[in-house]
């Protein structure tokens, strides 16, 4: 991770409201998502990111130590899915479930910012992850587990230049100037679609009105909610007045 000369980040200061502000920039014009990682004791990194975020804009995954904020534990994270956030703080210091956090993801907004907080990167495997305990079949316990997937996660976080990380006592990192490898993201068309993909699945769901069934598939954050949408939009407006949306749960 290339750091520059500076203070020693040993307590937040405005230093992280600038850095956290030029990830928002960066994310905001290249129309993509950030990822700012804040390593170290529980409590300077709910201190830290509170001061990366904005009050009114912060959604917490995980333990908050203070009152008065927006908390989802871990294990409801899916109820997210649907939502959109703009800022989202997964807190990973009581054990990272791999699920919620893919959730948490899959529901920041383009030019959004996640903050992931853990603890320092070298004592986080040797420590105790309650979250795994429902991923393991008996008699294994979260100690049999050895760490794997927070090693490779560290791995991840240590040389993606996608990611900013922050560690607790040491310099702040570079703001970033652009998105390293983001593609531009692409202009609708006059008819609101952004690829010819899209526009194939809005053709495909105009024509499950018509009686021809219709499954999309692909990768989270696509288009398969906006295709959705779209052909609800040119359905309302050729005549088509009932249109009914479900899913496995009414949240």
């Amino acid at each position: 991770m290339n750091r520059v000369p500076g203070n020693p980040v040993s307590s937040p200061d405005s230093g992280l409201a600038k850095l956290a502000a030029a990830l928002r920039k960066v994310a905001h014009d290249g129309h993509h998502r950030r990822l700012l990682h804040l390593a170290g004791e529980r409590d300077w990194c709910h201190a830290a990111a509170a001061a990366a975020s904005l009050a009114e804009d912060r959604l917490w995954i995980g333990d908050r130590g203070s009152d008065g904020e927006r908390l989802i534990p871990a294990q409801k994270a899916r109820t997210l899915l649907g939502g959109d956030y703009t800022t989202i703080i997964y807190a990973a210091h009581a054990g990272l479930d791999v699920d919620a956090l893919a959730a948490a993801a899959g529901t920041l907004r383009g030019g959004g910012l996640l903050l992931l907080l853990t603890p320092l990167l070298e004592a986080w495997p040797e420590l105790p992850d309650p979250a795994l305990a429902r991923l393991l079949t008996s008699p294994a316990t979260p100690d049999d587990a050895e760490g794997r997937f927070i090693t490779r996660l560290i791995a991840l976080l240590r040389t993606d230049p996608a990611v900013t990380c922050c560690t607790q006592g040491a310099p702040l990192p570079h703001p970033p100037v652009s998105a390293p490898n983001i593609t531009a993201p692409r202009q609708a068309g006059p008819d609101g679609c952004v690829s010819d993909d899209q526009r194939r699945a809005v053709s495909a769901v105009v024509g499950a009105a018509e009686g021809v069934p219709a499954v999309l598939t692909a990768d989270r954050g696509r288009g398969k909610s906006a295709a959705l949408g779209l052909a609800a939009a040119h359905l309302l407006a050729t005549g088509v007045h009932n249109i009914v949306v479900t899913a496995p749960r009414r949240a």
